[in-house]
């Protein structure tokens, strides 16, 4: 069954469930940066109406990690948010066929 937030359950909530069973274990283990992204990504499409913490709306690592931190409770998680905030906005350029 795929995970999905409960309903009325907290973004911290949920990435403490989610987080620790998208690592895995075994062969299959994930990174942790990489399973905190997937459960990112599963509680924006599950909330995509809602205001949530975007490291991009900030300039400053630790006026974003003060308001992270009291929106998630999680400094782990907002560290992770802070450091993959550039992969998600990287523009690629390319070079026209000639």
């Amino acid at each position: 069954m795929p995970m999905k937030p409960h309903q009325g359950e907290s973004q911290s909530d949920f990435l403490a469930r989610c987080v620790p069973e998208m690592i895995g274990s075994g062969e299959d283990k994930r990174p942790r940066e990489q399973a905190v992204a997937i459960c990112m990504q599963i509680w924006r499409d599950e909330h995509k109406s809602d205001k949530q913490i975007d490291p991009t709306d900030y300039d400053d690592y630790d006026e974003f990690m003060s308001d992270c931190v009291d929106e998630l409770g999680d400094e782990n998680v907002c560290d992770v948010l802070w450091e993959n905030r550039s992969a998600d906005s990287v523009k690629h350029k390319t070079m026209p066929a000639s």
